[in-house]
Parts: C-alpha cells; structure tokens; sequence
C-alpha cells in the first residue's frame, strides 16, 4: 500500500516539474489604433484576456505579417519571459496548423468541390484525406476557396506572437501590443480645377491610404501624421511646439490637422477596414475659392553655352497658403492634379491641364505647380558677342519671346547666378534679386515678339 501511494506521489511530482505551462484562455482584441505615417505605421492593439496565475503561454492572432519584430512592445500587469514571432504565414499554412484534422470543402471558381480532412501543407501543396481513407495532394491550393462548416475562409497571411508570461492571480488583463510595418502608408492626393475666367481655382484632397502587409486591418481607428519621420537609424532632435490655430476659409468636409511636435496629425472619423492589397481614399481637404496667379516662366541657359536655342514657355500656377487666398491649413505632400474648366454651350467642360508633386506647405508659404509648356508660347535664346579682358569672359545674351496668342502675354526670366558669374548690364530692371539668380519679365503684344538684352561675366 505505501509503495503504490509512493508511486503516485511521485507521479505527481513528475507531472508538476515536467509538465507544459498552461496556454492562456481566448482573448479578444478590443481597440485597434492605428497610425499611419507617410512611409511606416504604428498598430496599436488593446486585447482582454482571461489568464491563470502563474507561468503560461499567451497567443495573439491578426498581427500584420510584414510588421517589424525588432520594434515588438507587450505591455500588461505582469511579467515577460520569452516572446516568438510568426511573420507571413502562408494562408494554407495557418489552416493547416489551425483546421488540422478537420473537413474542409474547397470550392474552385468553376463551382468544382473536394472535400476531405486536412493532413499537412508540404511545399506549398494541400493534403487531404478522403472518406475511402486515400490521400490527395492538392499542388496548387490557391485556386480554391476553404469552407468550413458551410463558411467561408477569407485567405489572410497576418502573423502572430506567442509570449511565455507570468502573472500573479487569475483574472482578466488587458494587453497592449504595439509593431511597426513599412507596408501601410499614406499620402495626399490634390485635385485644382481652374476656370481661367475667373480668379479662383476649386481645391479638394483625398488621403489615399494603401494597404500592401499581407492583412486586413479590422474595425480600426485612423490617425494620419504629415511630416517627414526617419525609418532608418537617422538621428533626429524632437522639440515640443504649442498647438497651432488654425483659421482657414475652406468648406466642410475638410478635417483640420492639430499640431504635434514637429508634425501634424489628421484624426479620421469612425471606424475604418483596411483590406489587404486596396487602396482607400478618404475625405481630407475641400476649398471652393483659392487664389491663384498663373505664371510663364523660362531658366536661361548657363553661362558659355553658344547657339541657338528654342523651348516653349513653362507654364506655372502659383498658390499662397493664407486663410486671405482660401486655405490657411497645413498641406501633406502628395501629387496635385490640375483641371482646366470652361463653359461650352451652356455645357460646363474639363481638361486635364498637367500634375506635379507638392512638398509639405506650412501656413503662410507660396507654392507652385508646373503643369506643362505653352503652345504659342515660343523663347529663342542666343549669344552674340564674347570676349574676354584677362581672367573674365564677358558675353552678351539675348532672350526672345514669341507670343502666338491673340492676348496680351509676359514671360518670367529666371537667370541663374554663381559665385564667379554675374549680371553686368540688362536692358530692363530685374524683377527681383537673389544670391543665386535674377528673375525678369518680358511682355509680348498679340502675335508680337519681346526681347531682354543681357551683359554677362564669369571669371
């Protein structure tokens, strides 16, 4: 009798010194935040799950596969001992881990069905076991859909971590797990109709949010930052600045970004599902009177260069970020398309005039947007004479422009500066000068030329 309850005990002993940690109770994931970055995303996912006191295994499903394991963070009322992380799971190796043992129905696109129980994934190729007992091997499984049970498994690589924890009383924690991923990101996307009629040019923006890590985002909110953040191991000095106001004409619809640190971020309204592989796009800026100024402009030549030369004039429209010229409001980077419209007929008309990328414009800064080159608009450049008094060269350069258009039409000439080169006669003042150029003006009639004459050195 007492050797048999020796036995036991000793069973027992063995069973409480050797035995598996206990795998944590199902958790459910409660929040998802996340932060989306120009070229990077913070998820930030709040789960409760019930846990046992002591030591014990905890896993955490539907993290993004491409996220960055370096930048990993658990947070909850106890201790780490281990942590593991499962990146991009192929879709067949996750239901082969997840649904072994199980039937599963796999329905091809032409409506064919094979049924069976699922074995293993070797190499990229499904088995089965079918009812006679035989097994099938599936080569290329992703031409099928799985259902289980009548439901439908939508294909998903997310990742997963498995963390060894220990917490000090059995009860229900909350659980904080914060990743980067590079393949979330956001940019800014501009659309500017003009009716050259009038002066005022119609503004809306669109963030366009693309979602290429391999999982869908779920019922998250959405917070979006402008600015240029460091992915690398840049060192970057952060400053706190106070809380911008901002006052601006633009209509509703238009989500006003706070100041933070040396960004701006955008809160989004409501809840968002990010798909895996989509591009969304959603609502960030209307302004229905905007400013503008529409500009020729054409960049002399450098300094030596002889011959004639022919370009059609540059054309440029020119913004001012004022609440006093319709916007007032701190402008993501992104591209800015630019539409011409007129009526026609009592038809209102658009033409795509040209696109061009827009850096990121703080309030009260000018920006501009090149669209293309003028038709009628033709500039004739050309040297005539050279010469040299010692260690300087002396030319002289004449700039032509040729207006085809039946309206009255000026040209802005930018000519670049260098420390040993410089303007030393014109044959009109400059417009304006800077350390590293001159701007000009040439006015032309209708079907009539305009000439500036320029007497240039270098050393």
């Amino acid at each position: 009798m007492c050797q048999r309850i020796w036995k036991v005990g000793l069973i027992g002993f063995l069973f409480l010194v050797f035995a598996p940690v206990l795998i944590a109770s199902e958790q459910t994931r409660e929040v998802r935040n996340l932060v989306i970055y120009q070229n990077m995303s913070l998820v930030h996912d709040h789960h409760k799950a019930f846990l046992n006191s002591g030591e014990q295994w905890l896993v955490l499903d539907g993290l993004a596969g491409s996220l960055n394991p370096s930048t990993l963070m658990l947070d909850f009322d106890g201790s780490l001992i281990s942590m593991e992380t499962r990146l991009g799971w192929s879709f067949w190796q996750r239901v082969a881990e997840r649904h072994k043992g199980e039937k599963i129905d796999l329905v091809s696109s032409s409506g064919e069905v094979l049924s069976g129980t699922i074995k293993n994934v070797e190499y990229g190729r499904l088995i089965l076991e079918r009812k006679d007992g035989s097994l099938a091997v599936i080569p290329d499984p992703d031409r099928f859909t799985a259902v289980f049970d009548g439901k439908q498994v939508l294909p998903d690589v997310s990742g997963s971590l498995k963390a060894r924890i220990a917490v000090d009383e059995s009860r229900t924690y909350g659980l904080d797990v914060r990743y980067m991923m590079p393949q979330l990101t956001w940019r800014a996307d501009y659309s500017i109709v003009i009716d050259e009629d009038k002066e005022y040019a119609r503004v809306t923006g669109l963030a366009t949010i693309q979602n290429r890590s391999g999982t869908a985002l779920g019922d998250a909110s959405v917070r979006l930052v402008a600015g240029q953040v460091a992915s690398g191991n840049q060192h970057r000095d952060m400053h706190f600045a106070g809380e911008a106001m901002l006052r601006s004409r633009v209509e509703p619809g238009t989500v006003e970004p706070e100041s933070f640190s040396d960004f701006y971020v955008y809160d989004m309204d409501g809840k968002h599902t990010l798909k895996d592989q989509l591009v969304y796009q959603l609502p960030l800026l209307r302004a229905e009177e905007v400013r503008y100024t529409k500009i020729y402009r054409h960049t002399a030549r450098p300094f030596g260069q002889s011959g004639r030369d022919f370009q059609n004039a540059v054309i440029t429209y020119e913004f001012k970020n004022e609440e006093d010229s319709g916007l007032g409001l701190p402008l993501a980077n992104g591209s800015a398309r630019v539409y011409l419209e007129w009526v026609k007929q009592d038809n209102i008309t658009q033409a795509f005039a040209g696109q061009d990328q827009m850096r990121n414009i703080p309030v009260g800064e000018s920006f501009r947007l090149v669209t293309g080159r003028s038709f009628d608009l033709v500039v004739e450049e050309w040297v005539e004479d050279t010469g040299q008094t010692g260690r300087v060269r002396n030319e002289v350069r004449y700039i032509r422009v040729k207006n085809g258009t039946e309206e009255e039409k000026s040209v802005q000439v930018e000519v670049p500066l260098r420390s040993n080169y410089r303007i030393t006669g014109s044959s009109q003042p400059a417009l304006e000068k800077k350390g590293d150029f001159a701007l000009f003006e040439i006015h032309t009639g209708p079907g009539a030329y305009g000439e500036l004459r320029l007497e240039l050195s270098s050393l």
